[in-house]
């Protein structure tokens, strides 16, 4: 049976069929017309027959002894779906879009015999992989696999992928992808919205290969938020300067609650602020130092810890 990105998971095997026929004393033709045209009988030899059925027909194969008759049909019916990984030539700059692209039409099939089973995943992945520069590569790890299966490992272990996988990462990680994105996270810094820093630093924090929960990336994590944030979580009830969080979740969700407060105060203050304008227009009083009210640097300390902080920070 055939595999990889035009595979079909029918495993009834079509040579021994045609063996068969071969046997029986028919004669095959090597000029059968596409697949899509209408059933044809491609030999006959008195009620010897072999037929052929197009892949619009229930996929079928089998032989009936009585009628000497045997029966192949074709069908599209559980072959792989999805889009397949664009082919991977060995660009290091494309390995990690390979890399998810294939994790994405490994688990669409994942039902798949092709995919289901680690070993064949491993052969139909090598599929995609083309160019001077992959052949070695795959050869290599064609050996390995059967150096594996050989020395007593199923196929259905889970090990052979992983190991695979590794292996795929060991060879072509692109590693400045990996350095530039570690610089771009010890550098981030929020700006006006809280959502797209946090979706940036951890997209950041991926490409980068570090753990959230690791300490370092924490401290980058404070270091980026704006100062007058960071000290509104440090001033909130469910911090404890002497037990600290160690995690990446109990900070993430106090920066999203003081900034939430902080949103629901603007409403208010934006409120206050024409008031207070109008006020200043009745009374013909020009705003203290060229500063109208709604100047973050007049309207006092609410929000974070101080507006002016967060406006200007």
């Amino acid at each position: 049976m055939l595999q990889g990105p035009q595979s079909f998971d029918t495993q009834e095997s079509i040579l021994s069929q045609i063996e068969a026929a071969v046997e029986a004393g028919l004669y095959i033709p090597l000029d059968i017309p596409p697949v899509a045209t209408a059933p044809i009988t491609v030999a006959t030899l008195g009620s010897n027959t072999l037929k052929y059925i197009p892949m619009s027909q229930p996929a079928q194969a089998s032989v009936s002894q009585s009628r000497q008759t045997i029966t192949v049909t074709a069908s599209t019916n559980g072959g792989l779906k999805g889009t397949p990984p664009a082919p991977f030539d060995g660009d290091r700059k494309k390995s990690h879009a390979f890399l998810i692209a294939f994790a994405i039409y490994h688990f669409t099939n994942r039902k798949n015999k092709a995919m289901s089973n680690p070993a064949t995943c491993i052969t139909t992945c090598l599929t995609f992989m083309q160019g001077d520069m992959m052949e070695p590569w795959k050869e290599e790890q064609m050996i390995k696999l059967q150096t594996r299966l050989a020395g007593g490992m199923d196929e259905t272990d889970e090990d052979h992928w992983t190991t695979f996988e590794q292996d795929f990462k060991d060879s072509f990680t692109n590693t400045n992808r990996k350095n530039k994105a570690f610089n771009e996270l010890t550098a981030l810094k929020q700006k006006e919205s809280l959502d797209i820093f946090l979706s940036e630093f951890k997209q950041l924090a991926t490409a980068a290969g570090v753990v959230l929960d690791d300490h370092r990336t924490i401290y980058m994590f404070k270091k980026g938020l704006k100062p007058a944030l960071i000290q509104a979580i440090i001033a909130s009830q469910g911090y404890t300067p002497q037990n600290p969080w160690t995690t990446f979740k109990p900070w993430e969700d106090a920066a999203h609650a003081c900034h939430l407060k902080w949103l629901h105060g603007q409403e208010f203050r934006k409120q206050n602020d024409a008031r207070r304008e109008g006020l200043y227009r009745a009374l013909n009083i020009p705003p203290r130092n060229g500063r109208g009210p709604s100047h973050p640097y007049n309207q006092g300390n609410h929000g974070y810890q101080s507006n002016r902080g967060y406006q200007n920070n």
